[in-house]
């Protein structure tokens, strides 16, 4: 996951454009932890925006609070002098978890495992993509939660995929 949510490339890298060399990418796993459904038409920014707030904000609330209140606890101890930056520890530390998140917890070994069509059904050879594609039912049986990246375009095959999962 920490592949897919990294913010900081061009705008042109293409989150979801296709690239045959992104199958690299992925990797076999008996399970996922989710299954991403989303609009190919769609903008890529709104798509890596939507994915960092559900997957890493909820860390990046915990660390800036737990930030704010120890350098709160430092200043009023007199352990850390305050100064106009020492509140922005807490702002600084919430956005660094948010675009980061994936990557410090892939560091410890847990990996979210998510399936998302462009990286994980090839696009450079026609066999296995159509192999990708007729198995797609599997790999939504297989996830543990079905994430729909919404948008008010019509969109078939969110609506299979609504249909497969459980």
């Amino acid at each position: 996951m920490f592949r897919l949510l990294s913010p900081f490339g061009t705008p042109d890298d293409g989150l979801f454009d296709v690239d045959t060399t992104k199958y690299q990418l992925s990797k076999s796993a008996s399970r996922l932890d989710h299954f991403l459904s989303h609009d190919w038409a769609s903008s890529r920014w709104l798509k890596l925006m939507s994915l960092l707030v559900l997957h890493n904000s909820g860390p990046a609330f915990c660390t800036s609070l737990a930030t704010s209140l120890l350098v709160g606890i430092l200043v009023a101890c007199e352990l850390l002098p305050y100064s106009l930056w020492t509140p922005l520890l807490g702002h600084f530390s919430f956005f660094f978890v948010l675009c980061f998140w994936q990557r410090i917890r892939a560091s410890f070994g847990h990996p979210l495992m998510v399936f998302l069509d462009v990286l994980c059904i090839a696009q450079h050879d026609e066999k296995l993509k159509k192999k990708g594609i007729l198995g797609l039912g599997a790999f939504v049986v297989n996830s543990k939660s079905l994430v729909v990246l919404w948008t008010p375009r019509p969109c078939d095959f969110c609506s299979v995929h609504f249909w497969v999962w459980r």
